[in-house]
């Protein structure tokens, strides 16, 4: 299922995350490509929700980067590109694949709580 279609849900999300059973190690760009523009909404949710974290919160000038990072990831989607643009150097890190099917797999419940909510 390709991840353009508006019909899939958060547990085909996660199993789109996973990609080839071929690969060792998957970056970030990989996964942020397998997702495309659902990409946008993890995304958001955790720098939204990194802001309000209290050591970040009453430190003065975090608010104001963490702010800036939404609204620079919600410029992205406003333009229409395919996923969200990030330096090179953050889309090379990777993690094994092994340890990625495990983070799925533990976080496959909440998924399908969270799509019934939704």
């Amino acid at each position: 299922m390709r991840m353009g279609q508006a019909s899939s849900s958060l547990t085909q999300v996660l199993d789109c995350v996973l990609g080839p059973d071929n690969v060792e190690r998957v970056t970030l760009e990989d996964i942020l490509r397998r997702l495309g523009p659902r990409s946008y909404g993890p995304g958001l949710f955790l720098t939204s929700a990194f802001s309000m974290l209290p050591p970040i919160s009453i430190t003065p000038g975090l608010p104001v980067l963490t702010g800036t990072l939404t609204l620079v990831l919600a410029a992205q989607l406003l333009v229409l590109r395919p996923y969200p643009w990030l330096p090179s150097r953050l889309l090379q890190i990777s993690i094994a694949r092994v340890r990625l099917e495990r983070l799925v797999a533990r976080t496959r419940p909440w998924a399908r709580r969270a799509g019934k909510l939704v």
